[in-house]
């Protein structure tokens, strides 16, 4: 039995309107909705060559661990190689999507850090978590999953296909200079493929277009205001 801390790779993510949502919705609904995201379950990461073409046999398959309390996601992986990180934005990022593509739509908002965690079973803590929880709740504020800056240095001379660096392709500078996940372009591509992205856009202008409430329309009107520097109206 391991009694020892390990260095993860941790995220920390908040489901925003969970609560209304249980008030609202019956219990199967609600399963439904953790079916999606209720893994330890595997990102795949895939070499190309300059044509674009996968590399035969060069397929890895990367497990990450979760923990959900009610709106409550950790994620974590542990911090063996610097890729690690890269597929845990990659799993924020899928995680996002999945929830958006409920009947109602669930935003995320998280935090992702690199530090030391103890977890066996039901039993997780450590220092890493707290930071973690410490960045979503103090920081995070609208529908983003931030990071500081520091923690993607190691990413930065990793370079896509199309020149990118695996932080340009993944993640961008917010305006208060907090790096966020990249869940947007997965939403135009979405919106190329199946209309979901114009559903969540309703959703989202619906609110805007009913509540007074201060606090909700800074936060829709973040979202709305990130789609449309990427072209989506």
């Amino acid at each position: 039995m391991n009694m020892e801390y390990q260095e993860c790779y941790i995220a920390f993510l908040d489901m925003l309107g969970f609560k209304n949502l249980i008030k609202e919705k019956e219990c199967d609904y609600l399963l439904k909705v953790f079916e999606k995201i209720r893994y330890p379950f595997k990102v795949s990461s895939k070499e190309t060559d300059p044509s674009g073409k996968v590399i035969e046999g060069s397929q890895k398959d990367y497990r990450i661990n979760s923990k959900i309390i009610s709106d409550s996601i950790c994620l974590y992986i542990e911090a063996t190689d610097n890729e690690k990180l890269m597929i845990l934005i990659m799993a924020c990022s899928i995680i996002q999507w999945e929830l958006l593509n409920c009947d109602t739509p669930i935003f995320v908002r998280g935090g992702i850090v690199k530090g030391y965690i103890y977890s066996d079973g039901d039993v997780i803590f450590g220092e890493g978590l707290t930071r973690a929880y410490l960045l979503e709740e103090g920081n995070a504020k609208y529908q983003r999953i931030i990071m500081t800056g520091d923690i993607l240095h190691p990413l930065r001379t990793h370079e896509t296909r199309n020149g990118e660096t695996t932080v340009e392709r993944l993640v961008f500078k917010d305006f208060d200079g907090f790096y966020t996940v990249d869940y947007f372009s997965r939403l135009k591509y979405y919106r190329k493929q199946l209309g979901a992205c114009d559903r969540v856009v309703r959703y989202v202008n619906n609110i805007l277009g009913t509540t007074t409430d201060s606090s909700l329309r800074e936060k829709y009107n973040y979202f709305i205001g990130k789609l449309a520097s990427i072209g989506i109206k």
